[in-house]
């Protein structure tokens, strides 16, 4: 027996317990989190990348130590340890591939001393090689890759099944950061028969997890493999090699290893059950396939003996992964798939717990695993994704249990790091629920709590007659603190935010394990707020003011040096309400104060714990009201350099009570100008902070304008246009006549009815600005034109048969539009053609090749706009119409002749259906004219179809191809017992594409060669694609027996060889041999075969040789298994 001896220590390592060590996750591809915070969040810096086992442990005050794959180990600075290296020569004995390729165990009295449990994957690769280095064959014939990942060693595995080990690391080398002490790596424990020769190739299960022993200073470290439970057992004195070994169902067979070994094993932090998940029970090697047989079961586990008992089946006929228990022990989990992927639960205080299954969500869920954390949820590993789904209150029944896979509802993101099927597993009494010492008005264990440094603070317990109690700051126990309570205040001269770790440690002195409560205290530096104003401004016509609230945490956050964030602040109307939280009001930034209050009280809670109470006097000012809208001003040059004024108030306001600043930086009540620019002035009454900004633009004078012609259709309406002035009258006459009512800045012109073209009007406008001093006019003379009525079109072409549509020239309509039009010929006029009306009024879509317009759409117009007079537009129609065309016969460009046929010929018919044929005419390439031509040989052919009506004519070519039926040979392969098949090879003489079936001519497939196939009689098709027939051949695929069970009862009592035919192979000779080459019988194919006896007497059980000659000369040896 192997242990480790270590120095006791006075202080109890397992005393403190159950505090952070399970606070930190490494798993996935360098995914993780940590319950440092609250909620807990995502980790980035792990350095593990894992499709399932990992480990990690921290110590109490949630610290990462180290953390695992099962065959390297990262210390705390995310560095790999250089005696646990596994890819330089030093790794542990576990495989990322298991599902629990690792467990971590703290030393119960030396901090510094943890022991890393390893199980590795029992993969069947490696079976078939021992003892030799794996990957092997079924026949133990080393192959170079392992098939399912198609990965040698080492990177898939190191090529043996290394069962159980453990590794001791001490934290004290390296620095602190740890490393595994040299001659305690990979410390195997025996979890198997070393006398059973099957065993001894797999070793374990993937499955290990810990609980905490009866004496509190002790832990039982549980594993399984096949039908037993393996206890080893943990104290002051290290690793008892020699387990517990309890022997419950199920039984699982060696052979259905390594898939039987998949599957989480947890103990209940209660340390009174055990829940394992066997994947499956039934595993065939040569198609890596999981059989629906895995089940679930739990057990009764004994904390002080170690033993296990009371199997109980919950569920059967699924494919079971991961379980957990949920913190108080009274409900069990499991990820299954059986008609769907699930989480199941059962309720462990039903009478009847089987039935008490419970689907706890409707959700398609991934098969992985639970694991239950310190907050007392489960977490849910969802493969692939960067998301751990959650488990809220796994203690309630069914769907109150509340899974989610939002992050909004306890999930987890993990910030882009990506889950695989596993997480971590623990020392499951780390899970027990610890006890409340921060009061709180609910139910709820609060741990991490924030303090001002200004108050004081009492932790405490129930006062339980007969308990001893001891408090712990940061580990260390506080003298003389033996009381329920404990009085907390900040240190004096401490350095803010200041961390501080409290423990109390409950012994009930009645023999049970002590309780443990945990507050992680976080004092911060309280601020000084000062009262301070808020100002709102106001419209003179306005009853109230607006005041933006939200304004207040910047002034006090400024005010106090305190990040914005931590400040949360609640509004109230009297200083009461704020004491006692009573009628808070909105923070809003659009408050209105319509009460007309003079203050409002802000309560400030700063890192969410320090409360102050503001005054806010809330001050309204007014907008001052300025006559001065945006606008512009004329300044006449014919008044320079004499100024003109500008005044931004009424006359009546008395120009002292406001301050003004002028963009010139002039700050008088009025601005002289005699330039031109952009001008601005800013006005807010004195002593205030409301201002009005205005800004103006000032022109040296009316602009020079000079007569404008314009040229207007008949058909259109127009407007004339000037910029509005500041005090500016306006007046319009048409031909030198006033025109009436039309004083505004703008004039909407018309071409009266029934006038003679061409017409010519002239338009003049006068602005008056203020008295006259700067009278500016201007001059419009307006063209009125026609547009004349343009001939109605319409194109014919040919119906394209490839194409199915017509292709136009639209430019050959022009001509025509404008054929007799007076004054109009093509060369005066722009056109520009649309496929829809509406495109072409908004002049969208113009057809960009109107030369050759493709009439995809099969429409019988399109429309053009004609540009004519003076730019004059008119829109016509043109009519589109398609000469159809018959369906020709010939669809392919290829056609088959078969030559059984010769020489009868095949018949080409040009047109199909009930054509009227008399206004078509043929012209084949063979110079015949008729519909039809009959063919009896390869070639290229044509025809040419002419409609005589239209004059449209198309071209089809096409060739006919030589094709027959296969004439081909069967090749059978049946010397191997794993891999028989049948190969077809195709004689010259088969012109054809074929295809290939076996016993039915359906399901035909283009390759010549079937594999794996069973013994028996076979009938091969094969048949040509271009339609020349199916031919076929019967041929026999021979079995050998690979085991008989001589015993009378009528099945597989003689072993012979099986697929035989009467057409082939029957003359074959067979001899049997036992293990010393002695002949025991000697037979033909056609004789029964051997029935296990020599001379009359019964062989044993064993494995016999056999020889076999077949008729082609062939011989084949091998051997196979007699069993009684």
């Amino acid at each position: 027996m192997h242990k480790v001896i270590i120095s006791i220590f006075l202080l109890s390592f397992w005393g403190a317990l159950a505090q952070g060590e399970a606070n930190n996750w490494y798993f996935g591809f360098n995914a993780g989190i940590t319950f440092n915070t609250n909620p807990p969040t995502a980790l980035s810096n792990g350095q593990l990348s894992t499709n399932e086992g990992c480990s990690s442990i921290s110590d109490a005050n949630g610290n990462l130590l180290i953390y695992t794959d099962g065959r390297t180990i990262w210390n705390r600075n995310h560095q790999i340890m250089s005696n646990a290296d596994y890819f330089n020569g030093t790794g542990l004995n576990g495989d990322p591939s298991s599902t629990s390729s690792g467990l971590i165990v703290p030393h119960p009295t030396n901090p510094n001393l943890y022991f890393v449990f390893t199980i590795d994957e029992p993969h069947h690769e490696n079976a078939n090689a021992y003892p030799s280095r794996g990957p092997a064959d079924r026949n133990g014939n080393s192959i170079p890759l392992y098939t399912d990942t198609n990965q040698g060693v080492p990177e898939a595995d190191d090529g043996f099944n290394n069962g159980l080990n453990y590794s001791v690391v001490d934290l004290s080398l390296d620095g602190g950061l740890g490393n595994v002490i040299p001659s305690e790596r990979n410390n195997e424990l025996i979890t198997y028969d070393p006398s059973d020769s099957e065993q001894i190739k797999y070793k374990a299960s993937e499955k290990i997890t810990a609980v905490r022993g009866r004496d509190c200073n002790s832990v039982w470290v549980i594993t399984h493999f096949r039908n037993k439970f393996y206890t080893f057992f943990i104290d002051q004195a290290g690793i008892d090699e020699t387990p517990v070994i309890s022997e419950v169902p199920p039984l699982l067979e060696v052979d259905n290893y390594r898939r039987a070994a998949i599957g989480y094993l947890k103990a209940s932090p209660l340390g009174d059950k055990l829940l394992i998940a066997h994947n499956t029970t039934n595993f065939d090697q040569s198609g890596t396939q999981d059989a629906g047989d895995g089940n679930v079961y739990v057990y009764d586990f004994d904390n002080l003996t170690g033993t296990v008992t009371n199997p109980l089946e919950l569920i059967a006929g699924v494919n079971a992964y991961g379980v957990e228990f949920s913190q108080d022990g009274t409900k069990a989990y499991a990820t299954v798939e059986d008609t769907s992927n699930k989480i199941y639960q059962w309720d462990l205080n039903s009478t009847d717990i089987s039935n008490s299954i419970t689907s706890i969500t409707n959700l398609g869920l991934p098969r992985t695993a639970l694991q239950l954390g310190p907050d007392g949820k489960i977490y849910h590993s969802i493969i692939n994704t960067s998301t751990l789904g959650v488990i809220n209150n796994p203690n309630e029944l069914g769907t109150a249990s509340n899974y989610s896979q939002s992050s909004s509802q306890g999930a987890i993101s993990l910030n882009g790091r990506i889950a695989t099927f596993g997480l971590p597993p623990f020392i499951q009494s780390l899970f027990n629920k610890r006890i409340p010492i921060v009061d709180t008005p609910t139910d709820e264990v609060i741990e991490q709590v924030s303090l001002c440094d200004i108050y004081s603070y009492t932790l405490s317990y129930d006062d339980i007659p007969g308990a001893s109690y001891v408090w712990k700051k940061d580990g260390i126990i506080l003298p003389g603190e033996t009381e329920n309570f404990l009085d907390i205040t900040v240190p004096l001269n401490s350095i803010f935010p200041l961390q501080e770790n409290y423990s109390l440690e409950v012994d009930l002195n009645t023999g049970d394990c002590p309780l443990i409560g945990v507050a992680r205290i976080t004092f911060n530096k309280s601020p000084e707020y000062n009262d301070t104003e808020l100002i709102a401004c106001k419209e003179v016509q306005e009853d109230f003011a607006t005041f933006d609230l939200t304004e207040i945490k910047t002034i006090l956050a400024d005010d106090a040096q305190v990040d914005p964030n931590e400040i949360n602040l609640i509004f109230y109307r009297r200083f009461e309400d704020a004491e006692l939280e009573n009628n808070p009001i909105p923070t809003s930034p659009s408050f209105i104060n319509s009460e007309g209050l003079e203050s409002l009280f802000a309560k400030a809670i700063t890192f969410g714990v320090c409360t102050s109470i503001v005054e806010v006097e809330l001050t309204i000012q007014e907008f001052p009201d300025v006559n001065l809208d945006d606008e512009l001003v004329i300044y006449c040059m014919e008044d320079f350099p004499n100024p003109t004024t500008i005044k931004p108030l009424d006359e009546n306001e008395d120009p002292s009570l406001y301050q003004y600043l002028w963009s010139t930086g002039e700050t008088s009540p009025f601005l002289e100008i005699n330039s031109a620019g952009e001008y601005s002035v800013n006005i807010r009454f004195v002593g205030e902070d409301c201002p009005v900004t205005k800004i103006f633009n000032v022109e040296e004078s009316l602009p020079t304008f000079n007569s404008e012609t314009i040229n207007l259709c008949d058909t259109y309406q127009y407007t004339i246009e000037m910029n509005e002035f500041n005090q500016a009258s306006f007046s319009w006459f048409e031909n030198g006549t006033l025109i009436p009512n039309e004083t505004s800045s703008s004039l909407t012109i018309s071409i009266p009815e029934d006038t003679a073209f061409p017409v010519s009007n002239t338009y003049i406008l006068e602005v008056d600005l203020e008295d006259g001093s700067c009278l500016k006019t201007w001059e419009y003379n307006v063209d009125f034109n026609f547009s004349p009525d343009y001939n109605s079109v319409e194109l014919e072409t040919c119906k394209d048969f490839d194409l199915g549509y017509g292709i136009f020239n639209l430019t050959s309509s022009i001509d025509l539009l404008v054929d007799g039009v007076s004054g109009i010929s093509s060369n005066n006029i722009d056109i520009t053609f649309y496929e829809f009306e509406s495109d072409a009024i908004n002049g969208l879509n113009e057809i960009s090749n109107p030369q050759n317009f493709e009439n995809r759409n099969n429409l019988n117009r399109i429309y053009a706009v004609i540009t004519g007079f003076e730019s004059c537009e008119t829109l016509v129609e043109i009519g589109l119409f398609t000469f159809d065309f018959p369906s020709i016969n010939i669809e392919n460009e290829f056609l088959t002749y078969c030559l059984e046929d010769f020489p009868n010929p095949i018949v080409i018919d040009a047109l199909s259906g009930n054509q009227n044929l008399s206004n078509y005419q043929f012209l084949w390439s063979t110079d015949e004219t008729s519909q039809t031509l009959e063919i009896n040989q390869a070639g290229a052919y044509s025809v040419e179809i002419i409609d005589s009506n239209s004059g449209c004519s198309l071209i089809k070519e096409f060739e006919v191809i030589e094709s027959n039926l296969a004439d081909f040979e069967v090749n059978v392969e049946d010397s191997s017992r794993d891999n028989k098949s049948i190969e077809i090879t195709l004689n010259p003489s088969s012109l054809g594409i074929y295809e290939y079936a076996l016993n039915e001519p359906i399901n035909f497939q283009e390759s010549n060669r079937f594999e794996n196939l069973n013994p028996g009689i076979y009938t091969v098709y094969v048949r040509d694609q271009l339609g020349c027939g199916i031919s076929q051949k019967t041929v026999s695929v021979l079995g050998i027996m690979e085991f008989f069970t001589p015993n009378g009862d009528g099945i597989n009592d003689i072993w012979k060889i099986s697929g035989l035919s009467g057409t082939n192979q029957e003359n074959i000779q067979l001899a049997v041999y036992d293990r010393y080459g002695k002949l025991l019988s000697s037979f033909t194919s056609k004789d029964r075969g051997w029935d296990g006896t020599y001379n009359s007497e019964n062989m044993p059980t064993d494995d016999y040789w056999f020889r076999i000659q077949f008729s082609d000369g062939r011989v084949e040896t091998g051997n196979f298994t007699l069993k009684r």
